[in-house]
Protein backbone atom coordinates (compact mmCIF):
# COMPACT_ATOMS: atom_id res chain seq x y z
CA UNK A 1 0.00 0.00 0.00
CA UNK A 2 2.79 2.42 0.89
CA UNK A 3 4.59 1.52 -2.35
CA UNK A 4 1.47 2.34 -4.41
CA UNK A 5 1.13 5.77 -2.74
CA UNK A 6 4.80 6.48 -3.36
CA UNK A 7 4.44 5.54 -7.03
CA UNK A 8 1.43 7.84 -7.38
CA UNK A 9 3.34 10.74 -5.85
CA UNK A 10 6.30 10.16 -8.18
CA UNK A 11 4.05 10.00 -11.25
CA UNK A 12 2.22 13.17 -10.18
CA UNK A 13 5.55 14.97 -9.61
CA UNK A 14 6.85 13.98 -13.02
CA UNK A 15 3.58 15.09 -14.66
CA UNK A 16 3.82 18.51 -13.01
CA UNK A 17 7.45 18.91 -14.05
CA UNK A 18 6.69 17.83 -17.62
CA UNK A 19 3.66 20.16 -17.80
CA UNK A 20 5.59 23.13 -16.42
CA UNK A 21 8.43 22.59 -18.82
CA UNK A 22 6.00 22.19 -21.68
CA UNK A 23 4.33 25.49 -20.89
CA UNK A 24 7.67 27.26 -20.91
CA UNK A 25 8.52 25.67 -24.25
CA UNK A 26 5.09 26.32 -25.72
CA UNK A 27 4.80 30.02 -24.87
CA UNK A 28 8.38 31.23 -25.23
CA UNK A 29 8.11 32.00 -29.00
CA UNK A 30 4.66 33.59 -28.63
CA UNK A 31 5.63 36.29 -26.08
CA UNK A 32 7.74 39.47 -26.35
CA UNK A 33 7.69 39.28 -30.15
CA UNK A 34 8.70 42.15 -32.42
CA UNK A 35 5.86 44.56 -33.21
CA UNK A 36 5.73 43.97 -37.00
CA UNK A 37 2.66 43.43 -39.13
CA UNK A 38 4.56 42.28 -42.20
CA UNK A 39 4.30 38.64 -43.25
CA UNK A 40 7.71 38.11 -44.84
CA UNK A 41 10.21 35.62 -43.39
CA UNK A 42 11.75 37.03 -40.20
CA UNK A 43 12.75 36.17 -36.65
CA UNK A 44 10.10 37.28 -34.16
CA UNK A 45 12.40 37.79 -31.17
CA UNK A 46 16.06 37.94 -30.34
CA UNK A 47 17.91 34.68 -30.98
CA UNK A 48 20.78 33.70 -28.73
CA UNK A 49 24.18 32.72 -30.08
CA UNK A 50 25.39 30.73 -27.05
CA UNK A 51 23.42 28.60 -24.61
CA UNK A 52 24.45 26.73 -21.43
CA UNK A 53 22.86 23.56 -20.04
CA UNK A 54 23.34 22.06 -16.59
CA UNK A 55 23.74 18.31 -16.95
CA UNK A 56 20.63 16.33 -15.95
CA UNK A 57 18.51 19.51 -16.09
CA UNK A 58 15.82 20.59 -18.58
CA UNK A 59 17.10 22.54 -21.59
CA UNK A 60 15.46 24.09 -24.68
CA UNK A 61 16.74 25.88 -27.79
CA UNK A 62 14.57 28.27 -29.79
CA UNK A 63 14.39 29.65 -33.32
CA UNK A 64 11.32 31.92 -33.15
CA UNK A 65 10.13 33.14 -36.56
CA UNK A 66 7.17 33.72 -38.86
CA UNK A 67 6.48 33.71 -42.60
CA UNK A 68 8.19 30.34 -43.04
CA UNK A 69 7.01 27.16 -44.72
CA UNK A 70 9.52 24.81 -43.15
CA UNK A 71 12.08 24.65 -40.34
CA UNK A 72 14.96 22.19 -40.37
CA UNK A 73 17.28 21.53 -37.43
CA UNK A 74 20.89 20.33 -37.66
CA UNK A 75 23.49 19.48 -35.05
CA UNK A 76 27.05 19.80 -36.31
CA UNK A 77 25.69 19.46 -39.91
CA UNK A 78 23.69 16.31 -39.00
CA UNK A 79 19.98 16.62 -39.81
CA UNK A 80 17.29 15.92 -37.20
CA UNK A 81 16.32 13.35 -35.86
CA UNK A 82 19.46 12.45 -33.96
CA UNK A 83 20.55 9.18 -32.43
CA UNK A 84 21.04 9.05 -28.67
CA UNK A 85 24.80 9.22 -28.98
CA UNK A 86 24.54 12.44 -31.02
CA UNK A 87 21.98 14.47 -29.06
CA UNK A 88 19.12 13.90 -26.64
CA UNK A 89 17.16 16.89 -28.04
CA UNK A 90 13.77 16.36 -29.74
CA UNK A 91 11.35 18.61 -31.60
CA UNK A 92 8.46 20.29 -29.83
CA UNK A 93 5.62 20.13 -32.45
CA UNK A 94 3.26 22.26 -30.36
CA UNK A 95 5.63 25.20 -30.99
CA UNK A 96 5.48 24.62 -34.75
CA UNK A 97 8.99 23.08 -34.65
CA UNK A 98 10.51 26.40 -33.57
CA UNK A 99 11.81 24.70 -30.41
CA UNK A 100 13.87 21.63 -29.58
CA UNK A 101 14.31 20.44 -25.99
CA UNK A 102 15.52 17.71 -23.68
CA UNK A 103 14.28 16.86 -20.18
CA UNK A 104 17.79 15.95 -19.02
CA UNK A 105 20.80 17.39 -20.78
CA UNK A 106 23.88 15.20 -21.18
CA UNK A 107 27.50 15.93 -22.04
CA UNK A 108 27.12 14.58 -25.58
CA UNK A 109 24.55 17.33 -26.32
CA UNK A 110 27.46 19.74 -26.74
CA UNK A 111 27.77 21.22 -30.25
CA UNK A 112 26.42 23.70 -32.78
CA UNK A 113 22.66 23.59 -33.42
CA UNK A 114 21.49 25.25 -36.64
CA UNK A 115 17.93 26.11 -37.67
CA UNK A 116 17.17 26.73 -41.36
CA UNK A 117 13.90 28.51 -42.18
CA UNK A 118 12.51 28.62 -45.71
CA UNK A 119 9.60 29.96 -47.69
CA UNK A 120 9.06 30.23 -51.46
CA UNK A 121 11.59 33.02 -51.93
CA UNK A 122 13.83 33.41 -48.86
CA UNK A 123 16.03 31.41 -46.47
CA UNK A 124 17.22 32.33 -42.98
CA UNK A 125 19.90 30.44 -41.03
CA UNK A 126 20.89 30.76 -37.37
CA UNK A 127 23.37 28.73 -35.28
CA UNK A 128 23.40 28.32 -31.49
CA UNK A 129 26.42 26.88 -29.67
CA UNK A 130 25.37 24.70 -26.72
CA UNK A 131 27.81 24.18 -23.83
CA UNK A 132 26.85 21.62 -21.13
CA UNK A 133 28.21 22.32 -17.62
CA UNK A 134 28.20 20.21 -14.47
CA UNK A 135 26.95 22.97 -12.14
CA UNK A 136 25.76 26.58 -12.37
CA UNK A 137 28.59 29.07 -13.01
CA UNK A 138 29.90 31.47 -10.39
CA UNK A 139 29.91 34.29 -12.96
CA UNK A 140 26.89 35.00 -15.21
CA UNK A 141 27.48 34.02 -18.82
CA UNK A 142 25.92 36.12 -21.60
CA UNK A 143 23.63 34.24 -23.98
CA UNK A 144 22.47 37.31 -25.95
CA UNK A 145 24.72 40.36 -26.21
CA UNK A 146 23.05 43.57 -27.43
CA UNK A 147 24.61 45.66 -30.20
CA UNK A 148 24.74 49.37 -30.93
CA UNK A 149 21.66 50.77 -32.65
CA UNK A 150 21.03 53.73 -34.96
CA UNK A 151 17.48 55.10 -34.92
CA UNK A 152 15.63 58.16 -36.14
CA UNK A 153 13.93 60.69 -33.92
CA UNK A 154 10.46 59.58 -32.91
CA UNK A 155 11.07 55.88 -33.54
CA UNK A 156 10.52 53.13 -31.00
CA UNK A 157 13.59 51.40 -29.55
CA UNK A 158 13.80 47.93 -28.05
CA UNK A 159 16.98 46.73 -26.34
CA UNK A 160 17.50 43.25 -24.91
CA UNK A 161 20.16 41.43 -22.94
CA UNK A 162 20.22 37.93 -21.50
CA UNK A 163 22.52 35.71 -19.43
CA UNK A 164 22.75 32.26 -17.89
CA UNK A 165 23.04 32.64 -14.11
CA UNK A 166 21.98 29.30 -12.69
CA UNK A 167 19.50 28.83 -9.91
CA UNK A 168 20.30 30.14 -6.42
CA UNK A 169 18.86 28.12 -3.53
CA UNK A 170 19.55 30.77 -0.87
CA UNK A 171 16.56 32.67 0.61
CA UNK A 172 18.36 36.03 0.93
CA UNK A 173 20.15 36.07 -2.47
CA UNK A 174 18.52 36.66 -5.84
CA UNK A 175 19.72 36.91 -9.42
CA UNK A 176 19.08 40.31 -10.96
CA UNK A 177 19.26 42.06 -14.32
CA UNK A 178 18.60 45.72 -15.24
CA UNK A 179 19.25 48.49 -17.78
CA UNK A 180 20.72 51.89 -16.89
CA UNK A 181 21.72 55.02 -18.79
CA UNK A 182 25.45 55.84 -18.68
CA UNK A 183 26.59 59.47 -18.96
CA UNK A 184 29.97 60.68 -20.26
CA UNK A 185 31.29 61.11 -16.71
CA UNK A 186 30.56 57.46 -15.99
CA UNK A 187 27.63 58.04 -13.63
CA UNK A 188 24.63 55.75 -13.67
CA UNK A 189 21.66 57.62 -12.20
CA UNK A 190 19.26 55.39 -10.34
CA UNK A 191 16.41 57.87 -10.36
CA UNK A 192 15.93 57.92 -14.16
CA UNK A 193 12.70 56.26 -15.22
CA UNK A 194 13.28 53.52 -17.76
CA UNK A 195 10.57 51.20 -19.11
CA UNK A 196 11.88 47.70 -18.51
CA UNK A 197 10.50 44.18 -18.55
CA UNK A 198 12.33 41.26 -16.97
CA UNK A 199 11.86 37.67 -18.04
CA UNK A 200 13.12 34.29 -16.87
CA UNK A 201 13.13 30.87 -18.46
CA UNK A 202 14.21 27.33 -17.75
CA UNK A 203 13.41 27.38 -14.06
CA UNK A 204 15.00 30.84 -13.54
CA UNK A 205 18.39 29.65 -14.78
CA UNK A 206 18.29 32.24 -17.60
CA UNK A 207 17.25 35.84 -17.01
CA UNK A 208 16.75 38.63 -19.52
CA UNK A 209 15.57 42.24 -19.65
CA UNK A 210 13.83 44.34 -22.32
CA UNK A 211 14.32 48.10 -22.35
CA UNK A 212 11.89 50.27 -24.35
CA UNK A 213 11.78 53.90 -25.48
CA UNK A 214 8.46 54.51 -27.23
CA UNK A 215 9.52 57.71 -28.99
CA UNK A 216 13.19 58.54 -29.16
CA UNK A 217 14.12 62.13 -28.34
CA UNK A 218 17.45 63.85 -28.86
CA UNK A 219 18.36 63.50 -25.18
CA UNK A 220 17.87 59.73 -25.38
CA UNK A 221 20.93 59.22 -27.56
CA UNK A 222 23.91 57.94 -25.62
CA UNK A 223 25.31 54.90 -23.80
CA UNK A 224 23.30 52.23 -21.98
CA UNK A 225 24.48 49.33 -19.87
CA UNK A 226 22.84 46.03 -18.98
CA UNK A 227 23.99 44.62 -15.62
CA UNK A 228 23.53 40.96 -14.68
CA UNK A 229 24.23 39.78 -11.13
CA UNK A 230 24.14 36.45 -9.33
CA UNK A 231 25.30 35.49 -5.83
CA UNK A 232 28.98 35.79 -6.67
CA UNK A 233 29.58 38.44 -9.35
CA UNK A 234 28.23 40.96 -11.85
CA UNK A 235 28.77 41.32 -15.61
CA UNK A 236 27.92 44.33 -17.76
CA UNK A 237 27.05 44.69 -21.43
CA UNK A 238 27.22 48.24 -22.82
CA UNK A 239 25.79 49.59 -26.08
CA UNK A 240 25.36 52.94 -27.80
CA UNK A 241 22.12 54.45 -29.08
CA UNK A 242 22.98 56.75 -31.99
CA UNK A 243 21.09 59.20 -34.16
CA UNK A 244 20.32 58.27 -37.75
CA UNK A 245 19.10 60.75 -40.35
CA UNK A 246 15.67 59.93 -41.72
CA UNK A 247 15.55 58.21 -45.07
CA UNK A 248 12.72 57.54 -47.44
CA UNK A 249 11.28 54.10 -46.99
CA UNK A 250 12.75 51.74 -49.51
CA UNK A 251 10.50 49.04 -50.87
CA UNK A 252 11.52 45.42 -50.62
CA UNK A 253 13.47 44.84 -53.82
CA UNK A 254 14.29 41.20 -53.17
CA UNK A 255 13.80 39.12 -56.28
CA UNK A 256 11.25 36.29 -55.98
CA UNK A 257 13.42 33.81 -57.87
CA UNK A 258 11.05 30.87 -57.52
CA UNK A 259 8.05 32.83 -58.82
CA UNK A 260 10.19 34.28 -61.60
CA UNK A 261 11.32 30.79 -62.58
CA UNK A 262 7.72 29.51 -62.61
CA UNK A 263 6.59 32.40 -64.82
CA UNK A 264 9.53 31.90 -67.20
CA UNK A 265 8.88 28.17 -67.39
CA UNK A 266 5.21 28.85 -68.10
CA UNK A 267 6.12 31.27 -70.91
CA UNK A 268 8.53 28.71 -72.44
CA UNK A 269 5.91 25.94 -72.29
CA UNK A 270 3.31 28.27 -73.83
CA UNK A 271 5.75 29.24 -76.61
CA UNK A 272 6.50 25.58 -77.39
CA UNK A 273 2.77 24.82 -77.42
CA UNK A 274 2.10 27.69 -79.84
CA UNK A 275 4.92 26.55 -82.13
CA UNK A 276 3.64 22.96 -82.18
CA UNK A 277 0.09 24.18 -82.74
CA UNK A 278 1.25 26.36 -85.65
CA UNK A 279 3.15 23.47 -87.22
CA UNK A 280 0.01 21.37 -87.02
CA UNK A 281 -2.78 23.77 -88.02
CA UNK A 282 -1.01 27.08 -88.63
CA UNK A 283 -1.07 26.86 -92.43
CA UNK A 284 -4.79 26.05 -92.48
CA UNK A 285 -5.57 28.97 -90.18
CA UNK A 286 -3.41 31.26 -92.29
CA UNK A 287 -5.18 30.17 -95.49
CA UNK A 288 -8.63 30.67 -93.96
CA UNK A 289 -7.58 34.11 -92.77
CA UNK A 290 -6.26 35.05 -96.20
CA UNK A 291 -9.42 33.84 -97.95
CA UNK A 292 -11.67 35.60 -95.46
CA UNK A 293 -9.97 38.98 -95.64
CA UNK A 294 -8.51 38.81 -99.16
CA UNK A 295 -9.04 41.59 -101.68
CA UNK A 296 -11.64 40.99 -104.34
CA UNK A 297 -10.51 40.31 -107.96
CA UNK A 298 -12.36 43.32 -109.26
CA UNK A 299 -11.07 45.87 -111.76
CA UNK A 300 -7.65 44.21 -112.02
CA UNK A 301 -8.16 43.46 -115.74
CA UNK A 302 -7.51 39.76 -115.10
CA UNK A 303 -9.57 36.89 -116.46
CA UNK A 304 -7.85 33.86 -114.95
CA UNK A 305 -6.68 33.09 -111.44
CA UNK A 306 -3.82 30.94 -112.66
CA UNK A 307 -2.01 30.16 -115.90
CA UNK A 308 -1.01 26.49 -115.86
CA UNK A 309 2.00 25.49 -118.01
CA UNK A 310 2.72 21.80 -118.60
CA UNK A 311 4.94 19.56 -120.67
CA UNK A 312 4.18 16.39 -122.62
CA UNK A 313 5.22 14.18 -119.69
CA UNK A 314 3.00 16.06 -117.22
CA UNK A 315 0.02 16.55 -119.55
CA UNK A 316 -1.99 13.70 -118.09
CA UNK A 317 -1.40 14.76 -114.47
CA UNK A 318 -2.18 18.38 -115.27
CA UNK A 319 -5.32 17.91 -117.37
CA UNK A 320 -6.82 14.96 -115.48
CA UNK A 321 -6.03 15.91 -111.89
CA UNK A 322 -4.31 19.22 -111.34
CA UNK A 323 -6.54 21.66 -113.25
CA UNK A 324 -9.88 19.90 -112.44
CA UNK A 325 -9.07 20.00 -108.71
CA UNK A 326 -8.17 23.68 -108.83
CA UNK A 327 -11.30 24.54 -110.78
CA UNK A 328 -13.93 22.27 -109.23
CA UNK A 329 -12.78 21.98 -105.62
CA UNK A 330 -11.07 25.31 -105.00
CA UNK A 331 -12.90 27.55 -107.51
CA UNK A 332 -9.82 28.75 -109.41
CA UNK A 333 -10.30 29.89 -113.02
CA UNK A 334 -7.42 28.38 -114.97
CA UNK A 335 -5.87 29.00 -118.36
CA UNK A 336 -3.54 26.36 -119.78
CA UNK A 337 -0.62 26.34 -122.15
CA UNK A 338 1.55 23.48 -123.37
CA UNK A 339 5.33 23.91 -123.26
CA UNK A 340 6.34 22.80 -126.75
CA UNK A 341 9.75 22.13 -128.17
CA UNK A 342 9.87 25.64 -129.64
CA UNK A 343 10.45 28.18 -126.81
CA UNK A 344 9.43 31.24 -128.82
CA UNK A 345 6.21 29.54 -129.85
CA UNK A 346 4.94 28.74 -126.34
CA UNK A 347 6.53 31.80 -124.69
CA UNK A 348 4.72 34.24 -126.97
CA UNK A 349 1.39 32.53 -126.32
CA UNK A 350 2.08 32.19 -122.56
CA UNK A 351 3.16 35.82 -122.26
CA UNK A 352 -0.19 36.98 -123.68
CA UNK A 353 -2.12 34.61 -121.37
CA UNK A 354 -0.03 35.67 -118.35
CA UNK A 355 -1.19 39.26 -118.84
CA UNK A 356 -4.73 38.01 -118.19
CA UNK A 357 -3.73 35.75 -115.26
CA UNK A 358 -3.07 36.54 -111.64
CA UNK A 359 -0.41 33.85 -111.16
CA UNK A 360 1.71 31.42 -113.16
CA UNK A 361 2.21 27.72 -112.35
CA UNK A 362 4.50 25.33 -114.25
CA UNK A 363 4.02 21.58 -113.81
CA UNK A 364 7.20 19.79 -114.89
CA UNK A 365 9.20 16.63 -114.49
CA UNK A 366 12.78 17.64 -113.51
CA UNK A 367 14.20 14.65 -115.38
CA UNK A 368 13.26 16.37 -118.66
CA UNK A 369 15.78 19.17 -118.07
CA UNK A 370 19.46 19.54 -117.55
CA UNK A 371 20.83 22.39 -115.42
CA UNK A 372 21.14 24.87 -118.30
CA UNK A 373 17.69 24.12 -119.70
CA UNK A 374 16.09 24.46 -116.26
CA UNK A 375 17.89 27.78 -115.68
CA UNK A 376 16.57 29.23 -118.96
CA UNK A 377 13.07 27.85 -118.31
CA UNK A 378 12.97 29.42 -114.82
CA UNK A 379 14.20 32.74 -116.20
CA UNK A 380 11.35 32.73 -118.76
CA UNK A 381 8.91 31.70 -116.02
CA UNK A 382 9.89 34.75 -113.94
CA UNK A 383 9.45 36.96 -117.00
CA UNK A 384 5.86 35.70 -117.28
CA UNK A 385 5.02 36.25 -113.62
CA UNK A 386 5.27 39.95 -112.77
CA UNK A 387 2.54 40.01 -110.07
CA UNK A 388 3.96 37.39 -107.71
CA UNK A 389 6.60 34.68 -107.51
CA UNK A 390 5.93 31.86 -109.98
CA UNK A 391 5.11 28.37 -108.73
CA UNK A 392 7.08 25.34 -109.89
CA UNK A 393 5.25 22.04 -109.31
CA UNK A 394 7.61 19.06 -109.61
CA UNK A 395 6.20 15.57 -110.06
CA UNK A 396 9.55 14.18 -108.88
CA UNK A 397 12.26 15.41 -106.52
CA UNK A 398 14.58 18.06 -107.93
CA UNK A 399 18.09 16.64 -108.44
CA UNK A 400 21.05 18.35 -106.81
CA UNK A 401 22.66 20.60 -109.42
CA UNK A 402 26.24 21.82 -109.27
CA UNK A 403 26.70 25.59 -108.76
CA UNK A 404 26.66 27.47 -112.04
CA UNK A 405 28.04 30.78 -113.26
CA UNK A 406 25.65 33.75 -113.17
CA UNK A 407 24.10 35.13 -116.32
CA UNK A 408 24.14 38.75 -117.45
CA UNK A 409 21.36 39.52 -114.94
CA UNK A 410 23.42 38.18 -112.06
CA UNK A 411 21.29 35.02 -111.74
CA UNK A 412 22.05 31.31 -111.78
CA UNK A 413 19.98 28.20 -111.14
CA UNK A 414 20.35 28.32 -107.36
CA UNK A 415 19.26 31.98 -107.17
CA UNK A 416 16.28 31.38 -109.47
CA UNK A 417 15.15 28.37 -107.41
CA UNK A 418 15.24 30.47 -104.21
CA UNK A 419 13.02 33.08 -105.88
CA UNK A 420 10.55 30.40 -107.02
CA UNK A 421 7.90 28.64 -104.93
CA UNK A 422 8.94 25.02 -105.54
CA UNK A 423 6.37 22.44 -104.41
CA UNK A 424 6.62 18.66 -104.73
CA UNK A 425 3.41 17.17 -106.08
CA UNK A 426 3.72 14.19 -103.72
CA UNK A 427 3.87 16.36 -100.56
CA UNK A 428 1.33 15.55 -97.87
CA UNK A 429 0.16 19.17 -97.70
CA UNK A 430 0.56 19.85 -101.43
CA UNK A 431 -2.80 21.53 -102.05
CA UNK A 432 -2.47 23.61 -98.89
CA UNK A 433 1.02 24.81 -99.89
CA UNK A 434 -0.14 25.49 -103.45
CA UNK A 435 -3.10 27.62 -102.38
CA UNK A 436 -0.86 29.59 -100.01
CA UNK A 437 1.47 30.27 -102.96
CA UNK A 438 -1.38 31.46 -105.20
CA UNK A 439 -3.33 34.69 -104.75
CA UNK A 440 -6.22 34.15 -102.32
CA UNK A 441 -9.65 35.61 -102.92
CA UNK A 442 -12.90 35.85 -101.03
CA UNK A 443 -14.78 33.17 -102.95
CA UNK A 444 -18.23 34.27 -101.78
CA UNK A 445 -17.74 37.65 -103.51
CA UNK A 446 -15.65 36.30 -106.33
CA UNK A 447 -18.48 34.03 -107.52
CA UNK A 448 -20.62 37.08 -108.18
CA UNK A 449 -18.07 38.26 -110.72
CA UNK A 450 -17.89 34.98 -112.62
CA UNK A 451 -20.71 35.81 -114.99
CA UNK A 452 -19.06 38.92 -116.42
CA UNK A 453 -15.64 37.28 -116.37
CA UNK A 454 -16.88 34.19 -118.18
CA UNK A 455 -18.11 36.35 -121.06
CA UNK A 456 -14.71 38.02 -121.26
CA UNK A 457 -13.00 34.65 -120.99
CA UNK A 458 -15.07 33.21 -123.90
CA UNK A 459 -14.24 36.17 -126.09
CA UNK A 460 -10.60 36.00 -125.10
CA UNK A 461 -10.43 32.26 -125.80
CA UNK A 462 -11.66 32.77 -129.36
CA UNK A 463 -9.16 35.55 -129.95
CA UNK A 464 -6.34 33.44 -128.51
CA UNK A 465 -7.12 30.43 -130.66
CA UNK A 466 -6.72 32.58 -133.72
CA UNK A 467 -3.64 34.26 -132.24
CA UNK A 468 -2.05 30.91 -131.35
CA UNK A 469 -2.52 29.57 -134.89
CA UNK A 470 -0.85 32.71 -136.27
CA UNK A 471 2.09 32.38 -133.88
CA UNK A 472 2.59 28.71 -134.74
CA UNK A 473 2.51 29.47 -138.43
CA UNK A 474 5.06 32.30 -138.13
CA UNK A 475 7.25 30.28 -135.78
CA UNK A 476 7.33 27.38 -138.21
CA UNK A 477 8.58 29.70 -140.95
CA UNK A 478 11.26 31.39 -138.81
CA UNK A 479 12.94 28.65 -136.83
CA UNK A 480 16.39 29.51 -135.54
CA UNK A 481 19.08 27.47 -133.81
CA UNK A 482 19.58 30.23 -131.26
CA UNK A 483 16.28 29.45 -129.55
CA UNK A 484 16.31 27.32 -126.37
CA UNK A 485 14.60 23.94 -126.79
CA UNK A 486 12.39 23.27 -123.77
Amino acid sequence: MAFAKLSSVIVLYLFVVESASGLVVDYYCSTNTFGSNSSYLQFTKEVSSTEYAVVNRFKSLHCCAKGYRSIEWYKDSRAYPWAGGVSSFILYPEAANQTIYTQRAVATDSGNYTCILRNDTHVKVHTIMLIPIEKPPQTPRATFTPKDQRVELGQRVRLYCEAFVGRINLPDVRNDISWKRVYPDGTKPHNQHLQQEKITREDDQIIGAYFYINQVKSQDYGQYVCSVANADSVIQMQIGLHHQASESVRPDVSIPWKSLFMVTAGIVVLFIFIVLLYLRVGKKVRLNWMETFAKNPKNDNKVYDALILFTDSTESTTLDCFIPTLQNKYSYDCAKCRLSDEPNEWFDIASQLSKLSRSVVAVISPQEFNAMQLTIALAKLHMLSSNCSPVLVCVQELPKFQPMAKNDKGENLQILLKKTNVILFKDKDFWLKLRLSLPCFNNSIKNKLKTSESETADKTSVEFEEYARTVKRNSHDNKTDADMVV
